[in-house]
């Protein structure tokens, strides 16, 4: 009998080959599953719109009995699912600085012959007269629960009426506003 050596190589090559395929498919005839996961953490982003700037103050006539109102909006975007308790501190001029959940806030003047002018005002979590002040330590803040996107939360500003012996000029504080995860 005689063998021809190309069909003898071709033979053993075949076997190789079919040898293989059968070796990788079988590697993958068992599914694997892969674990992928991650955390979503809870975050925050507070910020200003401007400046809370009151209207002219008239304490003679028209805030003789009426309060001055204003409105500004503090833009908050927490995590959805989140809650952030968002604070006022006393501002730079308190009346007593120690008084941080409910403060009894005053913008300062400095005329030329360097004497302190105040104008009492407050920062309130509502627009009814009743309205808490918005403050800040363990109950001051206002608690606000995320939804993912940004949103408006009104401050509002209230100079209250009968001030007649304040100083014609323009009055200033600063009000830190932070906010905590809770």
């Amino acid at each position: 009998m005689k063998f021809n050596q190309n069909n003898i190589k071709r033979a053993i090559v075949s076997a190789f080959v079919v040898g293989s395929v059968g070796i990788s498919a079988a590697s993958y005839a068992d599914d694997t599953q892969m674990l992928v996961k991650t955390t979503v953490g809870a975050s925050c982003i507070v910020s200003i719109d401007a400046s809370m700037t009151f209207a002219d103050y008239d304490p003679v006539i028209a805030h003789a009995t009426d309060d001055l109102l204003k409105q500004q909006n503090i833009s908050a975007q927490c995590t959805t699912g989140a809650q952030a308790k968002i604070d006022l501190n006393v501002g730079l001029n308190p009346v007593d600085s120690t008084a941080t959940i409910s403060p009894s806030r005053r913008m300062k003047h400095i005329d030329t012959d360097n004497n302190v002018h105040y104008l009492n005002y407050n920062l309130y979590k509502g627009s009814d007269v009743a309205a808490p002040v918005w403050g800040g330590g363990a109950t001051g803040g206002k608690i606000y629960d995320g939804i993912g996107t940004a949103q408006n939360i009104i401050v509002y500003g209230r100079v209250g009426p009968n001030q007649p012996a304040v100083f014609n000029a323009t009055y200033t504080d600063t009000v830190v506003v932070s906010y905590n995860l809770g």
